[in-house]
């Protein structure tokens, strides 16, 4: 897929309302799986998608505070699920997201 397309980073503030918390650039980004499954009155539909970062310190919080940020690529929206940051190396950081379901952003 894309590299070098920029992303930004929100995170949700104390009234529940996203800001924009970094913005940076993924070096890959690479679409992992996508997932259909049906609920009551719809059917819903994901996209998983992986994109690699370089590390920043900005970057840390949202290990262990996932719930609180989401990530912004194409106008889309999407929840952080996952991060992986190898052996603590400090190098790229693989954040998994999955896409919000209606996340058109602006």
């Amino acid at each position: 897929m894309a590299i070098g397309d920029p992303v930004e980073i929100q995170k949700l503030d104390d009234d529940n309302e996203l800001s924009t918390y970094m913005k940076t650039h993924a070096l890959k980004i690479n679409k992992t799986r996508s997932s259909e499954f049906f609920e009551v009155g719809g059917e819903q539909v994901y996209a998983y998608i992986t994109f690699f970062v370089r590390w920043h310190k900005l970057l840390s919080p949202i290990e262990f505070n996932m719930p609180d940020f989401r990530l912004l690529w194409h106008n889309q929206m999407f929840d952080i699920v996952g991060y992986d940051d190898y052996m603590e190396q400090h190098r790229i950081i693989e954040l998994h997201c999955r896409s919000i379901r209606g996340g058109e952003y602006g």
